[in-house]
């Protein structure tokens, strides 16, 4: 048994995070802390495309297939980038992007409610809350901090959160 889970930008990627969550409350101690910070699916810029386009919000205006299509093609185009090659002509049943599962702002807090966590912290900062632009940008600063506000509107908060960041115990 362990104390503390942590995972970094890992639960975007699993086929199952319903499954994975409750292993991880498995295997920790009464008391024990999950630790995890990942994407959310609409967060703007985590489409996991930026090998073929840095385009924000391109899986809000494109269906997943199209877009695994046209990331193959243009991935089959450069000589030099066989390993970022998917190895299917379709996206696997548990994928919503090319190794993405479309989990949810909402997904996540139905998961966390339902296997009975404790939840000391969860943070849904703004996007981009990672990006050092707008942190280093006094202009960008004071226009990003009132904008914060749309986070708190549970539709709005699915496109526009950045990351989710928990500290879930196990009771």
């Amino acid at each position: 048994m362990f104390d503390t889970v942590v995972s970094f930008d890992v639960i975007e990627h699993v086929r199952n995070v319903s499954e994975t969550i409750a292993e991880c409350k498995r295997v920790l101690k009464p008391g024990g802390s999950l630790i995890l910070v990942y994407p959310p699916f609409y967060c703007p810029t985590e489409h996991h495309l930026s090998m073929v386009t840095r385009s924000p919000a391109i899986h809000w205006l494109f269906d997943s297939a199209t877009l695994y299509q046209a990331y193959r093609e243009i991935i089959q185009e450069r000589d030099d980038s066989d390993w970022y090659l998917p190895e299917g002509n379709t996206l696997q049943e548990w994928e919503a992007l090319h190794t993405l599962n479309g989990t949810t702002v909402a997904d996540f807090s139905e998961i966390v409610a339902a296997q009975g966590w404790g939840a000391d912290e969860v943070s849904l900062p703004f996007w981009p809350a990672t990006s050092g632009r707008v942190h280093r940008s006094p202009l960008l600063r004071n226009v990003w901090k009132p904008l914060q506000l749309v986070n708190k509107v549970p539709g709005i908060r699915e496109l526009t959160t950045d990351r989710i960041c928990a500290i879930l115990t196990v009771p």
